[in-house]
C-alpha cells in the first residue's frame, strides 16, 4: 500500500498536484514479487476496503482508471485484457497489479522467478513495455551493489 499512501502524503499533505506526485512515487517504488499463483496474490474485497480506507481507495480508484485508459488509448490490443490487468476489477482491489503498475521496477526473487513473472503472471503488463520495464533481474541487485553495502554496514 506504499503507493497510495505516498500519493496521498504527496498530494493531501505536502500540496502537490498528481503528476508530480505520480512521477515521485513510480520512480522512488520497485517491487519484488515471491509469489507465482494467483491465488496467493493479495486482493481486498471492496466492500472490505473502501469504507476502511476511504481516501487511499479514492487514489487507487484514480490510478487504476488512468492505467485503463491508458491501454485503451495506447494499447489496443490489450483492450479487451483491461478487466483482468485492472486494480479493481471483479469486486476485488488487486494489489500485485497496484505494485506492477506504480513501480519503476519490478523483479521475482529469483532469474527463474523474474522469468515466470514476465512470461506468465504478469505476462500482459510484460508486453506493454510498461516503463517498469519487466523483470528487473534479481542477480543484479545481489551483485556488487549488496556486496558493498554488506560489507560498509558489516551485515
Amino acid at each position: 500500500m506504499i503507493i497510495p499512501e505516498l500519493m496521498r502524503l504527496f498530494m493531501d499533505v505536502e500540496g502537490l498536484g498528481w503528476e508530480e506526485a505520480w512521477t515521485i512515487v513510480n520512480n522512488s517504488v520497485h517491487y519484488t514479487n515471491h509469489t507465482l499463483l494467483a491465488e496467493a496474490m493479495e486482493k481486498w474485497p471492496v466492500v472490505l476496503f473502501q469504507p476502511l480506507l476511504p481516501r487511499i481507495y479514492e487514489i487507487i480508484v484514480e490510478i487504476n482508471e488512468r492505467f485503463c485508459r491508458s491501454v485503451w488509448d495506447h494499447h489496443s490490443e490489450k483492450r479487451d485484457k483491461i478487466s483482468d490487468m485492472a486494480i479493481i476489477s471483479y469486486g476485488h482491489v488487486h494489489m500485485a497489479h497496484l505494485a506492477v503498475i506504480g513501480s519503476n521496477k519490478v523483479n521475482g526473487v529469483s532469474t527463474l522467478h523474474s522469468h515466470l513473472l514476465q512470461t506468465e503472471a504478469f505476462a500482459d503488463f510484460a508486453q506493454m513495455n510498461l516503463r517498469n520495464s519487466l523483470p528487473l533481474q534479481m542477480a543484479s541487485l545481489i551483485g556488487s551493489g549488496y556486496i558493498e553495502l554488506t560489507q560498509r554496514y558489516q551485515i
